[in-house]
């Protein structure tokens, strides 16, 4: 106890804080938790009676750490390990942790004051960081071209990461992975297949590492052997003054992912907590601006990832439209293929992303539950005929009918477990089946005849970045993402999402989803809602980027129409108040006018001239809900989100021509096809 400061300021202190904070005896007993700690671990109520050892309450495989933390502080020291905990109510979290020594008047040691903040999120956020930057690896493999824009994007992390191949040698690295070697002014060492103790070696030569003079080789072998066991994150204070933490993690094939954090604003925030409870307010108010941060990244990435992935697929499409040599046909084919298959990925991390920050809200609008499913698989037809296999579908009278509810989602749903089941299918059939719900409305089945797994492999199944056994991603391909979506997706929606399956016989995957009844009346078959113009029409098209412009304008020709391409808003508004045209394509982030303000300006002319609205649709990389929500507010009739295929222009175009007619309900469809 500090001279002067009684019991009563430690327990304002303590119960202050927003961490888990625990006073124990010096056998590890648990004498006092504080309440937040009791909410945090899902705990009841503290009875000190119990007298349980601190260690008995953390899984086996985290206790190690734990109990040297515990003799560090015995000892007068402080002890610091970061490990996996579960809440009393069984929920996966882990916890960085402070073990401090308390002592008396006298300096003996008496006491010990353990603090756990839980770090989970930073904890997933960097598993995600190294999944993603193994599988770019693997696709900068298969397309050289794709290394150098991979190396872009790492640019704009804020982590450092550094690949190394399984030899140990550097192949692609990004800037704070320099910053954090030491080399604020650039890593002169840093060279593409340069080996990591050539590295060592180097750095040692230039100064760099202090602390190693006069016992350089087994600090280059100390080096190495914590890379070979992949030893738990350290954490080591730079030259700079600045604190870093360090993780390597190998890989399945044997090479590293090594990720440098910057910790230096978290451990001055740790230490401004233990002080004061006005430190508490300001790590929230940090936590909040990196939510913000966090966001803003996701929206500023989506957009620069998708803006030249518009051009890949879309140029692709294009090609392979075109009678050209087999040879040359395969080479466009996959391409698109690849391309369609990063634009998945990144969709299904935003989509990770946006459930984890709870900005996932699910529309309410009715739509005939029958024709979605018969969509779905149709879309997964192709691809089973392709495979020689069976795909039939029954769906209950009593579900074949108008319902309300997340057409987007349930589709999304839905998409996944049909194209699974037929991806994983080399013989035999998938049966899907609709059924009438008894608690929860309605139940989808996916049966198949495919490889199946065993029992005890289920639960990988709906975790992030894995699959049921290794060698299925090897042969199968994909990032492990679709099913943990779905089930959050599913939980979302009320219901729940879960299999079965005998391993070679097959698997059988569920959803239970709450959707209600609706009395409306769907849309006669015999009257389409979409109709391409019969003849030729004039199209304006607003982007800034040239490859963009290409494209769309080749597409529209293909359509029959007439095109005029500007490069920024301000072109385009003077373009629309000087000549007619029949549909206008604009995109959102722009140079001088951006395209927001772009169709403001076009709606107030319009209004101000008595023009008729003309179909305007956001043709842009900004897919975000709020990016959807703020064309439409702007006067848009619709968003198309890139990147784009013929085909999806093509409907898209349809649907807004529909406006014409006076179809309402076409400017919903067209809004949701971003």
């Amino acid at each position: 106890m500090l001279p002067g400061l009684g019991e009563g300021y430690f327990a304002a202190v303590a119960e202050a804080s927003q961490d888990v904070m625990r006073i124990l005896a010096l056998d590890g007993t648990v004498e006092y938790m504080n309440a937040r700690g009791l909410e945090l671990l899902e705990i009841a109520a503290f009875d000190r009676n119990k007298g349980r050892l601190w260690s008995d309450l953390w899984p086996v495989e985290s206790r190690p750490l734990l109990l040297e933390a515990l003799e560090e502080a015995r000892h007068g020291r402080v002890g610091r390990f970061s490990a996996f905990c579960p809440t009393a109510k069984g929920r996966p979290r882990w916890w960085l942790t402070v073990v401090s020594p308390v002592r008396d008047e006298a300096g003996a040691v008496v006491r010990l004051l353990a603090t756990s903040r839980d770090v989970s999120k930073e904890h997933h956020r960097e598993q995600r960081l190294k999944n993603a930057f193994a599988r770019a690896r693997e696709a900068a493999a298969a397309e050289a071209s794709y290394l150098a824009y991979l190396r872009g994007a790492l640019e704009v992390l804020p982590a450092g990461l550094a690949f190394y191949d399984a030899d140990d040698r550097l192949v692609i690295w990004n800037q704070p992975y320099v910053v954090a070697g030491g080399a604020d002014d650039g890593h002169t060492n840093l060279r593409q297949g340069t080996s990591f103790t050539d590295l060592l070696r180097a750095d040692l030569a230039d100064g760099r590492h202090p602390e190693a003079e006069g016992r350089e080789e087994a600090w280059i072998a100390d080096r190495l052997a914590a890379r070979r066991e992949a030893a738990e994150p350290r954490e080591q204070q730079l030259s700079c003054g600045r604190w870093y933490r360090f993780e390597d993690r190998r890989l399945s094939d044997g090479g590293l992912v090594s990720v440098a954090i910057d910790i230096t604003e978290l451990r001055a925030r740790e230490e401004a907590s233990r002080q004061s409870a006005e430190a508490l307010a300001l790590a929230k108010s940090a936590a909040e601006a990196a939510s913000e941060a966090k966001s803003e990244f996701l929206a500023n990435m989506s957009h620069e990832i998708r803006t030249p992935l518009n051009g890949v697929i879309a140029v692709a499409d294009l090609l392979c439209r075109r009678d050209l040599r087999p040879e040359d046909r395969s080479l466009a084919e996959l391409i698109r293929s690849s391309g369609e298959t990063l634009e998945r990925l990144l969709s299904d991390i935003l989509d990770l992303a946006k459930i984890e920050s709870g900005a996932v809200v699910l529309e309410q609008v009715t739509f005939h539950l029958g024709d979605l499913v018969r969509g779905v698989v149709g879309l997964a037809r192709l691809m089973a005929d392709e495979k020689g296999l069976g795909l039939t579908l029954s769906v209950d009278p009593e579900m074949d009918r108008m319902v309300r509810g997340d057409p987007i989602r349930t589709k999304q749903v839905l998409a996944n477990l049909v194209s699974n089941a037929v991806k994983f299918t080399g013989t035999g059939s998938v049966d899907v089946r609709v059924i009438a719900g008894v608690d929860l409305g309605l139940r989808v089945e996916v049966q198949d005849t495919g490889v199946g797994f065993d029992p005890s492999q289920k639960d990988r199944l709906f975790r992030r970045f894995e699959q049921a056994d290794g060698a299925i991603t090897r042969q199968y391909g994909g990032s492990g993402l679709g099913l943990s979506i779905c089930q959050q997706l599913v939980v979302l929606m009320g219901g729940e999402l879960d299999c079965r399956s005998t391993p070679g016989q097959g698997s059988t995957f569920w959803a239970t989803l709450r959707l209600d009844l609706s009395d409306a009346v769907p849309l006669p078959a015999d009257e389409p809602l979409l109709t391409m113009p019969g003849e030729a029409f004039r199209v304006l098209v607003a982007d800034d980027h040239p490859t963009n412009r290409i494209v769309v304008d080749l597409m529209l020709k293909g359509f029959g129409a007439d095109t005029r391409c500007v490069e920024n808003g301000l072109e385009a508004v003077e373009a629309f108040r000087s000549e007619d045209f029949d549909l206008v394509l604009m995109d959102m982030q722009m140079p001088i006018l951006d395209g927001l303000s772009a169709v403001r300006e076009i709606r107030t002319w319009e209004r101000n001239h008595q023009r008729p609205p003309v179909p305007l649709l956001m043709l842009t990389a900004n897919t975000l809900p709020e990016h959807v929500a703020a064309a439409l507010a702007a006067g848009a009739d619709g968003h198309v989100g890139k990147p784009i295929t013929v085909d999806r222009l093509s409907a898209a175009i349809s649907e807004a021509f529909s406006l014409l007619r006076g179809g309402a309900d076409a400017s919903s469809a067209v809004a949701r096809r971003g």
